[in-house]
Order: structure tokens, then C-alpha cells, then sequence
């Protein structure tokens, strides 16, 4: 009986140095159904070591000073602890970690002396999902939401967002951006930008105005006056063409910098024409070709380079389509893809009534909405009568037409680009699309910085201040300046 008793003793001993080694190991029991979330018991270190628990996210490590910043998201709040090599670093599984092999955005749970400062332990939280890889996302800085494909996650102000080692806001991140998400439930908590943007600016191109600009395999912009692109960073091949004029170039595109391009050496060719055949499905449809309406029935003559082709219809949905003309063009087709479920006109006996109106709300958050209503009813009848009996009645309908408004007040003396596209210095505005746009904001000698927006098909005004842009540090240039 005394051996059995020293077995089980030594048994114990053995189990009691595991458990107080690091974080326990999942148990298949632990585990939940969901493949993005594991909840198992949690490593607890000895008593007297922490006198404190936190689950947050690891906002920055210094290994020069031996100091790990953590965010509570609970509070938004930023706190720093102190490690040793006594500190338990442990990966969600259990598996030893040195202070190298975690990570800015990891969420961690952290034991602690609160008022010493010092971490006892710091394990990867074993609560939490991970999504790597992310791209083509949108989110909605109003509903916030951050949706990937079918998938629609909640994120909030207090999700902590971190680009090249800074704390950026959730409408700084653009759907180019490749992230990295960490959270608990459905709840996004941490968002890290693995491969953000930059941006790509064009100088010495007054010739190529109008032409096109092609960025690696996939996009194609119209180059217009002034004009500045987003760009997710990385390195390119770049074709610009315009009226024969052709230019291929290689540049590298920095995270938050601009890239600026000079053609001021392009050797500009004589304008070539190449006459050529559009097909259009349906025959009928209305045709621009850079924003020029061109008859179908008849050939059609373009500078040699790249076109853009916009066809239209009732009942169709409008293709736009980019192609090349060279030596070998003879025919290009065009095919429009009819809407499903179509409605018919309506009934056009009814006398005419038009109501326009416009509703705001205005907060005191960065982004406000103005509002006014207005109605306004037109009808006009005149009858008359002949001897002969007869009578004859007519109706007039007045319609009004309300444009709504974009508008960007600050910081006043500011560039700012919509989609790119230059259109002044704040306070500006610009007609209101339903849709999702960028918002770049660039000055000579500041950071440039750009935001995402959302806007609905709500008849109001909207307006967006935006904060001062932070000054470049000496030495800190933008690439080609």
C-alpha cells in the first residue's frame, strides 16, 4: 500500500511541473465547432508572481528596453509592461516562444504586477480566430461591419488597426490592402496591414492627358489632369499610350509614399490612325468612345494606343470595356448583358406631381449630413368648349431635378483627390454617388493620406472633415521628389 501511495504522489509531482511549465495543452473536449475559435483552461502562473489578468492586443515591443505595449480594447487604452527571462512566453498551444516570435496585433492574455509593472507571463490567446491573407474586403465605417465575401464581421472604434508600425483608423485601410484579422466570437479586435499602399503621381505628362495608363496585368486608369493613384505597394511595370505614343517603365511603389513618374523624356511619335469595325449587341444600343458618341453603322477611326468603350440601353446593364488599337485591329465587339427582371414604363394618363427631397442631420462627429426638404406640385388643366360640344383637357407635369453635394471643409488649403482625380483645395465639393470612393488628401512637405468611404442613395448632402495632416520628418522625402 505505502509503494502505490508513492507512486501516485510522484504522479502528482509530475502533472503539478507541467501544468505550472505553460499554457496547457487543448483538449479535444475543449475545442468548439466553429474552426475560428478554440477555448481551452488557460496557463495560471505561481501566486505572488501577478496580481492582474488582462486579454488584449500586443500594440508594440521594445526589445532594446525589455518592454511589451499592450491595447485593452475593453477601454481603448494603451499600458506597458517590463519582461524578464523569468516571463512564461507561450504560443496558443503551449509550445515555449522567445520575445522575437510574437507579434504587433497577436491577442494575448497577460498576467501581471500591476503596480510594478512586470509581466509574469504573456500566452497567445487561445480564444480568438485568425484570418491571414485578406483582401478585397469593405468596411463600413457607419454599420461597422468589415465584409469579406459572405462573411461579415463587427469591428468598432475601439478596433485596434495598425500599419508600418502605427496606429491607423478603420477608413485608412483600402480593399487592396492585404490584412491580417484577429478577434473573439464574430468581433474583430486587431487588424494588422501586411501589404498596404502607396500612391503614384505622374509629372512632365501635358502630352498624355487623355491616354491611359496601365499598372501590372489588371489596372487601367484614363490619365487625367493632376491626377494621383492609389497603389498597393510593391514593384510594377508601367504602359502609358496615348495618340501612337507608347511608354514602358518600371517603379516601385512605397507604403505611404508617392511615387512620382516623369514622362518628360518619352519620345513622343507621330499620331497614327487605324480605321476598324464596332460590333454592338444590341444594334441600337448608344456608343461613346473616350467620351464621344460615335455612330456604329460607319467605321470608326482611332489613334493607335488604348480606348475606352461605353455602351448603353434601356433594359441593359451599361458595358464599359478597354481596348488596344494597333496594326492588327479590325473589328472590336461589344455584347450588353440584359437586367433581370426588367420593370415597364409606367402609365403615363396620371397628371403630373414631382416631389424632390433632400434630409440632413448634422453631429458632431467628422462626418455630418445637412438636410432640407422641399415639395413641389405642378399641375396645369385649361378646358374649353365649342359649339359644338366638345371638350378638351391637357396636363403638364414639372419636374425638378436635385443635385446633392460632397463636401470636404478641412484642413482648409489641403489637395484633395476623389477616386484619384484632383478636384481642388478644401473646402471643396463634388457631386454625391452612391458607392465607395477614396479620399486622398496631399501636401507639399505633409504625409499623404487616404480614407474610404461609403455612401448611400440617401437624398442629403454629406460632409467630411478630416484632421491636419502630420508633418514629414527632415530627411523624409517621397520617392522621385
Amino acid at each position: 500500500m505505502a509503494g502505490k501511495r508513492s507512486l501516485s504522489i510522484f504522479i502528482l509531482m509530475i502533472v503539478m511541473s507541467v501544468l505550472f511549465a505553460g499554457c496547457d495543452e487543448p483538449s479535444d473536449s475543449a475545442r468548439s465547432d466553429s474552426s475560428k475559435e478554440v477555448t481551452v483552461s488557460q496557463y495560471v502562473p505561481k501566486t505572488g508572481t501577478y496580481d492582474s489578468f488582462d486579454t488584449a492586443v500586443i500594440a508594440y515591443i521594445s526589445k532594446n528596453a525589455k518592454e511589451v505595449t499592450f491595447y485593452n480594447y475593453s477601454l481603448g487604452r494603451l499600458y506597458t509592461l517590463s519582461y524578464t527571462g523569468a516571463t512564461v512566453l507561450r504560443d496558443r498551444f503551449g509550445t515555449a516562444l522567445s520575445i522575437a516570435q510574437l507579434n504587433v496585433g497577436d491577442m494575448v492574455d497577460v498576467w501581471f504586477l500591476k503596480d510594478e509593472k512586470q509581466a509574469a507571463a504573456i500566452c497567445q490567446s487561445t480564444q480568438t480566430f485568425t484570418e491571414e491573407d485578406i483582401t478585397g474586403f469593405t468596411v463600413n465605417d457607419w454599420a461597422k461591419t468589415l465584409t469579406i465575401g459572405a462573411d461579415s464581421y463587427k469591428v468598432s472604434s475601439s478596433t485596434y488597426v495598425v500599419s508600418d508600425g502605427e496606429q491607423i483608423s478603420l477608413s485608412e485601410l483600402n480593399p487592396m490592402d492585404r490584412i491580417t484579422l484577429r478577434g473573439i466570437g464574430n468581433t474583430v479586435h486587431s487588424i494588422v496591414v501586411d501589404n498596404g499602399h502607396g500612391y503614384l503621381r505622374l509629372t512632365g505628362d501635358d502630352y498624355f492627358i487623355g491616354g491611359f495608363i496601365e499598372i501590372g496585368p489588371k489596372t487601367i486608369y484614363q490619365i487625367t489632369e493632376k491626377m494621383m493613384m492609389m497603389v498597393a505597394e510593391g514593384d510594377y511595370t508601367i504602359r502609358i499610350t496615348h495618340k501612337g505614343t507608347e511608354a514602358v517603365k518600371d517603379i516601385k511603389i512605397r507604403r505611404n509614399e508617392e511615387t512620382a513618374l516623369d514622362l518628360s523624356d518619352v519620345d513622343i511619335k507621330e499620331v497614327k490612325q487605324k480605321s476598324y469595325t464596332l460590333v454592338v449587341s444590341p444594334a441600337d444600343a448608344e456608343v461613346t468612345v473616350d467620351g464621344k458618341a460615335v455612330d456604329v453603322k460607319s467605321p470608326i477611326y482611332s489613334t493607335y494606343g488604348m480606348h475606352k468603350l461605353v455602351a448603353a440601353l434601356d433594359g441593359y446593364k451599361t458595358l464599359t470595356k478597354y481596348y488596344n488599337v494597333d496594326d492588327k485591329t479590325d473589328e472590336i465587339s461589344a455584347i450588353l448583358m440584359p437586367i433581370q427582371g426588367d420593370v415597364s414604363d409606367g402609365d403615363n394618363g396620371s397628371s403630373g406631381t414631382s416631389t424632390s427631397t433632400s434630409t440632413s442631420t448634422s453631429t458632431s462627429a467628422s462626418t455630418s449630413t445637412s438636410t432640407s426638404t422641399s415639395t413641389s406640385t405642378s399641375t396645369s388643366t385649361s378646358t374649353s368648349t365649342s359649339t359644338s360640344t366638345s371638350t378638351s383637357t391637357s396636363t403638364s407635369t414639372s419636374t425638378e431635378t436635385v443635385t446633392y453635394y460632397v463636401t470636404i471643409p478641412t484642413p482648409e488649403g489641403v489637395e484633395i483627390y476623389w477616386d484619384g482625380n484632383y478636384i481642388g483645395l478644401a473646402p471643396v465639393s463634388i457631386k454625391k454617388e452612391p458607392g465607395t470612393h477614396t479620399i486622398t488628401l496631399r501636401k507639399n512637405g505633409y504625409v499623404t493620406r487616404s480614407f474610404t468611404v461609403i455612401l448611400d442613395e440617401a437624398e442629403e448632402n454629406v460632409s467630411y472633415s478630416f484632421d491636419d495632416l502630420e508633418e514629414k520628418k527632415p530627411g523624409e522625402e517621397q520617392a522621385g521628389e
